[in-house]
This record gives C-alpha cells, sequence and structure tokens, in this order.
C-alpha cells in the first residue's frame, strides 16, 4: 500500500511536471490585453463588439469571424512549431529566434504552455508620426549629376513604405512620362479579401498595375502614407516643371498598409526585401511610424528583429518622433526615497482631452520599483490613492476605486525583469470618467533608474508638476530628453532621422499663406531628442521637415480645395488628384529613405553602419547645429543632410562592410572597359582576380602570375555602364577590393 503512494505520487508529480517546465514571459502590455480582453469574455460570440472595444490600445484583426491579435515571439531551441498551430497561431516572418505571429484572441493566455516559447510581446496600435526641400539638401544637384559621377534618381533600387493610406491612381507614382506606375507591389494587411503574399497568413497582395488601378487606394480615410511616398519616390507627374518632384523618382515603390502592431511592421520590412531579393535589387524601407511604449534601449523584439533583417543592400529609416516639445519623458536614480508627478491625457478631436491612457515604466536591471495611482479635484484636494504595485511581484491587476462622481478604472501589468534586458517594467494603463480630475503616479524604489514615459500623443500628453498654474511641493515635471520614439529611434541598425524647417510660410490653393511657428533653418520644435537608454546618440541626421508638399490621397476626403494645406490640384482627363503640405519627422524620413535610395544606386552594396557612417560625415553644420561634436548631438545627430556628398561617398566607397584591405590601385577610373590594376602587395604563386557587380553577380574571374611591378590589365568592355567590385586574393587568407565605375 505504502509503494502505491509512492508510485501515484510519482505520477501525479510527472502528470503536474509540464506546468513547472514552463518559463514564457508575458510582456506588461500582453498582460494588459489579457485583463482587458476578460472583461469582454461574456462576448466571445460577438468578434466585431469585441475588437470594436479593443480598438483604442490593440490592433485586433478579425478573420472569418474570430479575432486575432499580432504578437513578436521569442523562441528558443526545440519550440514545440506543431502546439502553436494547435492554438490556431499563424506564423509569419520569421528572423532568428523573434517569430512574427497572428495568435487567437481567446487562445492567448494558453500560450504559457507551449514548450521552449520564451518571450511574447503582443502588438499595441503604433502611431504615424505625421519643394524647396530638395533643393535644400542637394538633391537636384543629385538628379542632375554635378558633383557625382553620374546622375542618379533611384533606377534599380526599391523603396518600401510601411503605413497607411495610398492612392495607387495618383500621378507621381507613374515615371516621368506617366507611362509605366512604378508600385510593383503592395500588401493590404487589414483586408481580408485575400489572397496574402506568399509566406505571410493575412491580408491582400496585390501585385500587377491592373489589380492596384481597380483597386485605386488602400484606403478612403488616410493620407499619411501618400504623402510619404511621394516625398521619398514621386515622379511630380502633372506638375507645373516637376514642381513636387520626390527624391528618387525612378525607384521601384513598395506599398504595406500597414495594421499598426510592431508584427506588421516586422512583416512588412521582411515583404520588401523578399521582393527586392526576387528582383536582384537593393532595397530601403521607411518607418514614419513610433510609440512611446518600450524600453528604449534597443533591446525590444522589434528594435532586435530589425537589426536582424538589414545588411548589404538592405536599410531601414525610421522618424525621430514628433514629441520634441511634450516633456512626456521623467528619469530618476532612486536612493530609497519617491518621485511624483501628474499625468496628463493626450489631445482629442472630439474634446479638449479624452479619458485614457498609458503610461510605461522601465527600472535599471537587477533591480525593483514599486508605483501608485492617486486622484485630485480641480482644486488640488486628494480624492483617492492606490496600493503600491511592486514589479517584482509581476502583476497583473485591473480593479477600480470609486470616489464621488468619478471612478478611476487601472489596469497595472508587469515582470521583475523582462527576459529582453533583465530590467523591471510596470505598464500603468488608466481611465476616468471626470476629465477635469488629475492623475498622479508616486514611484518608489530602494535603488533602481526608473525612466517614465506617457504615451498619449499631441501637445496636452505630458507628465507635469502643477495644479491650477501652481507648482505641487514634492512633484516633478517630466523632459523632453530620451523622447526618441521606439521603432523609428530605437533599433542599433535603424537610421533615425529628426526634421528642421526649410520652409515656414506658403501660400495655399486659395491664395491664403500659411505659416509655421519655427524659424527657418532651425531645428523644427517637434522633433524629438535622444539619447537612447543605453546612451546611443540619435538621431543620426536631420532632413527638412515642416511645410512638406507632397501627394495625398485623392479617395480620402480630407484634401480637397477647402483645405487650408492644399496647395495643388493636378487633373488627368475628368480626374483630379491633390498636392498637401504636412509636418512632422515623417516627412524628414522619406526625405532620407529617398537619399539613401540614390546612394544604392551608386552603390548597392552599402550595409547599414556604412550608410549611417556616410551620411553622418557627410552631414552639414552651420549657424543654427552649431558646432557638433565628434559623438553627435540629441537634438541635430550629426548635422542637416547633404544628398551631393553622401552620394559621392558612396560612389567611392568600396561597398563591403569592414574590408580587410582596400589598397588595389585601379586605372583609370571611370573607365570605358579597359582598367589597369597595380598590385596592393599580396604574395603567392597565382592571384585570383574576380569581378562582382553592384548586384554581387560574378561576371570576371581571372587567375594570374603576378609581382609587384607590373600592372595588370582587364577588359570589362563587354560589361554594362555601372559599378564594380574587383577582388585580389592570394589563395590563403589575404585578399584586398576596389571599385571601378564603368561609364562610356
Amino acid at each position: 500500500m505504502k509503494t502505491f503512494r509512492t508510485i501515484s505520487l510519482f505520477i501525479a508529480f510527472l502528470v503536474a511536471l509540464p506546468s513547472f517546465s514552463q518559463d514564457v514571459v508575458f510582456s506588461a502590455n500582453t498582460k494588459a490585453l489579457l485583463l482587458q480582453t476578460k472583461q469582454y469574455s461574456s462576448l466571445k460570440s460577438n468578434p466585431a463588439r469585441v475588437s470594436a472595444e479593443l480598438k483604442q490600445f490593440y490592433p485586433v484583426r478579425t478573420i472569418e469571424n474570430q479575432n486575432f491579435i499580432g504578437a513578436l515571439v521569442k523562441v528558443g531551441p526545440g519550440v514545440d512549431e506543431k502546439a502553436l498551430i494547435s492554438l490556431g497561431v499563424k506564423i509569419n516572418s520569421r528572423v532568428g529566434d523573434i517569430w512574427s505571429v497572428m495568435i487567437p484572441l481567446y487562445s492567448l493566455e494558453k500560450l504559457k504552455t507551449v514548450k521552449g516559447l520564451i518571450y511574447v510581446e503582443g502588438d499595441f496600435t503604433i502611431k504615424k508620426k505625421l519643394d524647396n526641400a530638395t533643393t535644400e539638401c542637394n538633391v537636384k544637384l543629385v538628379h542632375a549629376g554635378t558633383g557625382v559621377p553620374r546622375s542618379c534618381y533611384g533606377d534599380s533600387v526599391v523603396i518600401g513604405i510601411v503605413d497607411g493610406g495610398f492612392d495607387y491612381t495618383h500621378p507621381t507614382f507613374y515615371d516621368t512620362t506617366g507611362t509605366n506606375l512604378r508600385i510593383v507591389r503592395s500588401w493590404e494587411q487589414e483586408n481580408t479579401q485575400g489572397p496574402p503574399p506568399a509566406g505571410f497568413s493575412y491580408g491582400t497582395e496585390f501585385s500587377t498595375t491592373q489589380a492596384l488601378l481597380d483597386k485605386k487606394s488602400s484606403s478612403t480615410s488616410g493620407n499619411h502614407g501618400c504623402h510619404v511616398a511621394g516625398i521619398a519616390g514621386g515622379s511630380g507627374y502633372l506638375t507645373p516643371g516637376k514642381q513636387y518632384m520626390g527624391v528618387a523618382p525612378a525607384a521601384a515603390l513598395v506599398f504595406i498598409e500597414m495594421g499598426e502592431g510592431a508584427s506588421a511592421v516586422q512583416d512588412g520590412i521582411s515583404y520588401t526585401f523578399q521582393y527586392a531579393a526576387s528582383v536582384g535589387r537593393p532595397a530601403v524601407v521607411n518607418l514614419s511610424l513610433g510609440t512611446a511604449i518600450g524600453p528604449h534601449d534597443g533591446t525590444s523584439l522589434l528594435d532586435q528583429a530589425i537589426d536582424g533583417l538589414v545588411g548589404q543592400g538592405r536599410i531601414v529609416a525610421g522618424a525621430a518622433g514628433n514629441e520634441g516639445k511634450t516633456p512626456l519623458h521623467l528619469y530618476h536614480a532612486f536612493s530609497s526615497d519617491t518621485v511624483r508627478t501628474f499625468m496628463n491625457f493626450e489631445d482629442s478631436d472630439a474634446g479638449p482631452q479624452i479619458n485614457e491612457g498609458k503610461v510605461d515604466n522601465w527600472g535599471s536591471a537587477g533591480s525593483d520599483f514599486s508605483i501608485s495611482l492617486s486622484m485630485f479635484d480641480p482644486q488640488g484636494t486628494l480624492i483617492l490613492s492606490t496600493p503600491f504595485y511592486a514589479a517584482s511581484s509581476n502583476p497583473s491587476v485591473d480593479t477600480s476605486i470609486v470616489a464621488g462622481s468619478d471612478t478611476l478604472k487601472y489596469k497595472i501589468a508587469g515582470t521583475g525583469s523582462s527576459p529582453l534586458n533583465q530590467k523591471p517594467n510596470l505598464l500603468v494603463q488608466v481611465e476616468r470618467n471626470v476629465n477635469t480630475n488629475r492623475v498622479g503616479i508616486t514611484l518608489a524604489s530602494a535603488n533602481s533608474q526608473v525612466n517614465t514615459w506617457n504615451n498619449g500623443t499631441g501637445t496636452g500628453a505630458c507628465l507635469y508638476d502643477t495644479l491650477n498654474g501652481t507648482k505641487v511641493p514634492g512633484y516633478t515635471a517630466g523632459d523632453n530628453v530620451c523622447t526618441i520614439g521606439e521603432i523609428g529611434g530605437t533599433s542599433k541598425k535603424i537610421i533615425t532621422v529628426g526634421a528642421y524647417t526649410t520652409k515656414h510660410e506658403y501660400v495655399n490653393i486659395n491664395g491664403v499663406t500659411q505659416t509655421s511657428e519655427d524659424d527657418l533653418n532651425t531645428l523644427a520644435g517637434f522633433s524629438s531628442r535622444g539619447p537612447t537608454v543605453d546612451g546611443r546618440t540619435k538621431p543620426e541626421i536631420t532632413a527638412p521637415g515642416e511645410e512638406v508638399v507632397s501627394s495625398v490621397n485623392s479617395y480620402s476626403p480630407k484634401y480637397d480645395e477647402n483645405n487650408s494645406s492644399t496647395v495643388l490640384k493636378v487633373e488627368q482627363g475628368s480626374a483630379s488628384w491633390y498636392f498637401a503640405a504636412m509636418q512632422g519627422t515623417s516627412m524628414a524620413t522619406p526625405m532620407t529613405t529617398g537619399i539613401i535610395a540614390l546612394m544604392l544606386q551608386a552603390n548597392h552594396l552599402l550595409g547599414p553602419d556604412q550608410v549611417k557612417q556616410m551620411l553622418q560625415n557627410s552631414a552639414r553644420t552651420d549657424s543654427y547645429t552649431g558646432t557638433i561634436p565628434p559623438e553627435g548631438s540629441n537634438s541635430w545627430g550629426w548635422g542637416k543632410i547633404d544628398a551631393q556628398k553622401s552620394v559621392m561617398t558612396a560612389f567611392g566607397s568600396v561597398g563591403i562592410e569592414d574590408p580587410e584591405r582596400t589598397q588595389i590601385a585601379a586605372f583609370p577610373n571611370p573607365s570605358a572597359g579597359i582598367v589597369n590594376l597595380k598590385n596592393p602587395g599580396l604574395s603567392g604563386p597565382t592571384l585570383e582576380i574576380s569581378v562582382q557587380n553592384a548586384l554581387g553577380a560574378t561576371v570576371l574571374r581571372q587567375s594570374h602570375n603576378w609581382n609587384t611591378d607590373e600592372a595588370l590589365r582587364i577588359d570589362l568592355g563587354n560589361c554594362p555602364q555601372g559599378m564594380y567590385i574587383i577582388t585580389v586574393h592570394n589563395g590563403r587568407d589575404q585578399q584586398s577590393h576596389t571599385k571601378v565605375l564603368i561609364t562610356r
């Protein structure tokens, strides 16, 4: 009997073992989503209602009457992929151990049982960061071939725009003659009609000109993506004198109408790079997107995925953010003390403020901190306070407190040590009924260094220390340091772009002068500032971003003759389209994206580190930027972008990341076909010479007995015009490279 009891207990232990062997960590935002979802469990049979309730904070997607949430997950060796699939999870792009997935909403919590799954980061809603600019950046000099070996318009380069609100019929997306549509692919991630792109489980792909023209537009409400794409790659067709030509008007364009989540962004980048590889072209992807949620230190799963996706001929540029004027960030190094601040709520078109918001808090690695909420009436009288919640308790709290005519509803979710960076993290989501009442936040710790961000948008979304215009003792206001956004501003390999002003006044279509508040040539007040939490200078570069005129979506009712920002109407037959002025780092980023496309045309082999260094080395400084130190500026980066110098540097670069040696002398260079090489000092019985074109294909391979006193003649007369990489290898471990331009 005793033996039987022992065996029974052992069997019971084995049965229970899997639940203890799992160590799946949910991000704070994923925990908050779970809490929110549980509120609507009674509505499981009504997915449309659930989706509508969750849409403000979470980009829920309804497919075949079932709600899904996108997510990025980190997997370990031997992850049980079959278990994921059995839960209805759809796997999309994979970047090493970071996968983009779609999870049935009511299967989300069950992921905790999947063997080999390490971390789940559910999507949250990502905000889009909203004629003389190209002249200011010297783009027109590159178009004319002035100061560079030949003119560049982005030929043979793919530009991907991950955004929303595209007009497929807009004349600016044709070539300069209006003959050929340059949009080669579009993926509408929220379009459920299908078919999706190969390798992806959602959305609808449009891959022919006729399909795009039949669809007409990816959205009847958005304009942001159309404007961004026109800056990066518009041809200016039908505008007088090509007045509103973009930076790379000959580039092939890939549009991704995104689903507003990190997983959608990763998939959009992957989709663009996959298409570019299929046609043998380099690509640059534009992300005029951002959020304040995340660690801001380059360790988020999307940041890691971006770092894994980029490489030679694969570049990503991102917007710094538009929160430079908003004190939404707070930092405090604790020593057994507390810090207090008030949380404001973002601006709303429906009224002065909305009543829901999020604040994200990250401590330093290996530490702990706690948070409490309080509410005050308009006179400053304390109405209520919540308990303190410690990150180390891995809270998942969803509750409310009634106080008079108001109710404070709040969710606090977090983890004591994130697998991303071993930092404690607490995410707070707050809802109030009375928008005149004030919400306070109190943070406490023995030794943590905590960064706090208000995730709201608009000038109202700050952290502040006053009530009724009077400073409250013991409260601390936020700052605009480290307002650089996640996605566009925090990856280690992304090119982050700030904005400055090249135009602060223009005349709209009705002859009315419009004026912005920033002076010419100065940093745009809205341009977000660095550094990142791990101390990297951001942005890398600044570009024109204020009152930039570009194409807008003709299928959206927002821009017509009645909009004060509309500048030009063009017509063909009975159809009409518009160009309008917008501002933001959203506009500065495609200016940079287009210039990177010109650089990639000059040299298809450039990698992200090279592009970053070239932009920094070529940047212009003036009396407005002031003297920028070698480590850069967290407002200006390394200065104002200069297309001519950047493209010229790209032409002169070998295009190979960290080559061992680049000492071959090649002459003449440029050449019509015959090139003479001088031995760089390599020795060996036989030296191998190989020549690759800009796409990496080998066009010539020869072996020679070659000493240092001779010039070796090679004939590239049968090769098309373009840039070529010549490599000399001694058959052992030494090699040298040079670059030759063939032009006729």
